[in-house]
């Protein structure tokens, strides 16, 4: 029997290449024939990142392209290094047996969450929690999922974390109530051009007369960190909503103009329920995608929050005029 590995030789490859002597010695002692493989989804897109689990030791690694790790020009990605960039540590379940080699930092999987904050108190100022429970700890971060009970582990992630993206401009952020009192007006209009300039608006114009549908979304992502949305027809498009985003949330820059109620992306989601005083209308939770989002209405307009569990931080806010019906699809994350 190969004996086991301990998680802290794991995170120690954490940058490697596949091709080097550490991660091909990495395969040996796991007892594994799978490899990463980067490929295209079905719609002909990259892929930047694969997985390989090994259900007999509990572990499932991940890989990741090096120049889209390090957000690098969008041109270079997929032609860098394939790197360990994950671990996943599991308890049984299902086919997949619990990892038997020891856990960072004195964790066990029998730990319940107050053993675990104990255990990792140290790093407690960058503690972001929710239902998980995230830590950023020395060069990588680390990930906690509990039981229902939150009596025991379920399995913890450990990752680096990727670069952020640059952004291709510098642009000037327009001012959040002014964009919401934009809703409504026509691409044409005197709104459209102070927020965006004479530039954005010109742009903005074209995609939505080039488009044949009656629903345009006028992606914004490598200069603002935002999506926005008209409807209409060929005689007059009207913005609806606009989506702000995270860096590298849908390979977006970040939006770094203001965000509602004083919100940050780097809140974790108790702290957004914290900000506002009053339940959101509607509130899913989804573990299994990794994402949470919150909606929240207002007198002029309706305001969803997308936040990841994994990081449990803030990946995207949407607002969009009351009563417009959300078609984008990126709602629930």
């Amino acid at each position: 029997m190969k004996p086991s590995i301990d998680a802290s030789h794991i995170i120690s490859l954490f940058g490697k290449s596949v091709s080097t002597p550490e991660i091909m010695t990495l395969w040996e002692l796991l007892g594994t024939l799978n490899r990463p493989v980067l490929l295209s989804d079905e719609n002909g897109e990259e892929i930047f990142q694969d997985w390989v689990l090994v259900r007999r030791k509990g572990l499932e690694l991940g890989f990741v392209d090096s120049k889209y790790q390090e957000g690098s020009n969008p041109v270079l990605w997929g032609k860098g290094e394939i790197v360990l960039n994950q671990a996943y540590f599991y308890s049984a379940f299902d086919d997949v047996h619990a990892f038997k080699g020891e856990l960072p930092h004195g964790l066990a999987l029998g730990d319940s969450q107050d053993t675990v904050r104990r255990k990792l108190f140290r790093y407690e100022y960058s503690r972001h929690s929710f239902i998980t429970d995230t830590w950023d700890i020395e060069n990588y971060r680390l990930n906690v999922y509990y039981s229902k009970d939150r009596q025991r582990i379920e399995h913890i992630v450990c990752s680096i974390v990727n670069k952020p993206l640059p952004r291709d401009s510098e642009p000037v952020y327009p001012r959040l109530h002014e964009v919401i009192a934009a809703f409504g007006s026509d691409i044409w209009s005197r709104e459209l051009v102070a927020l965006w300039g004479e530039k954005g608006a010109t742009e903005i114009r074209k995609k939505t007369l080039d488009s044949e549908s009656d629903d345009v979304n006028v992606c914004l992502r490598s200069s603002y960190g935002a999506d926005l949305y008209f409807s209409g027809n060929q005689h007059e498009m009207l913005f609806h909503a606009i989506n702000l985003y995270a860096n590298r949330r849908f390979e977006s820059v970040d939006w770094m103009g203001e965000l509602p109620c004083d919100l940050r992306f780097e809140d974790s989601p108790e702290t957004l329920f914290q900000k506002f005083k009053r339940a959101p209308a509607e509130h899913s939770d989804d573990l299994k995608r990794d994402m949470g989002n919150a909606l929240w209405h207002f007198s002029n307009h309706d305001m969803n929050v997308i936040y990841s569990h994994r990081s449990n931080r803030i990946l995207q806010v949407d607002l969009y005029a009351r009563g417009a019906t959300r078609r984008n699809g990126n709602r629930s994350g």
